[in-house]
């Protein structure tokens, strides 16, 4: 591609398609950052002994909320703690959406 002609050194290219136009409006702008937000679901992951199974979370701010994502390593889970995770994360202001994700491979 011309992108690795120009650029050997790059390995990875992500395209991201913001979904909101920030230059009209900004219904996220008075939300909690991401920093902050890590800050709040920390404590509820390390309730939950979920906190040395996280691979990554990921936070998207959207239409003025945030939906937070969580990957977590191949294991078993109880189902409760997942949920409990779920509907502690809830909770938090402004968090619209929780999804958990478990590698399989």
């Amino acid at each position: 591609s011309q992108l690795h002609e120009k650029f050997p050194e790059m390995e990875d290219v992500t395209i991201h398609i913001d979904p909101e136009d920030d230059e009209t409006c900004k219904p996220s702008a008075d939300l909690m950052t991401r920093h902050a937000l890590e800050k709040k679901v920390n404590p509820i992951l390390e309730e939950q002994g979920l906190k040395e199974s996280l691979i990554k979370m990921q936070s998207h701010y959207l239409d003025g909320c945030i939906e937070i994502e969580f990957f977590l390593k191949q294991g078993e889970y109880d189902p409760a703690k997942i949920n409990d995770l779920i509907e502690a994360c809830k909770q938090i202001d402004d968090v619209s959406l929780v999804s958990v994700h478990q590698q399989i491979a």
